[in-house]
């Protein structure tokens, strides 16, 4: 869990220094921009660009985390949560664009 704080906190820092007026939805934006370029990194099947857009990707997440108010514990925990909560679901097969939904 140390080396998730400190990756926040880095993170944090660097952002709120690079960008020091953008919220969280800002950031939230920019992520999906950054998924679609994940998006089409994984259907070029290029490892460099794969791991250069996951990258952004989790460095936008983490940053939107903190800027939320979250640490790393409380991250930690929400995910341990819904991952029960995923685990006791029910899943549909994939749609046409692969999604995998729960069966409400």
């Amino acid at each position: 869990m140390e080396w998730l704080e400190e990756k926040m906190r880095t993170i944090g820092d660097w952002a709120a220094e690079t960008f020091p007026s953008q919220t969280a939805v800002g950031k939230l934006c920019h992520l999906s921009e950054e998924i679609q370029e994940l998006i089409e990194a994984l259907e070029s099947g290029e490892t460099e660009a794969i791991e250069s857009e996951y990258a952004d990707c989790a460095i936008l997440l983490m940053d939107v985390a903190r800027t939320a108010g979250m640490d790393a514990a409380q991250v930690d925990r929400a995910i341990e949560r819904k991952m029960d909560v995923n685990r006791s679901r029910k899943w549909g097969k994939p749609d046409s664009n692969g999604v995998c939904h729960h069966i409400k």
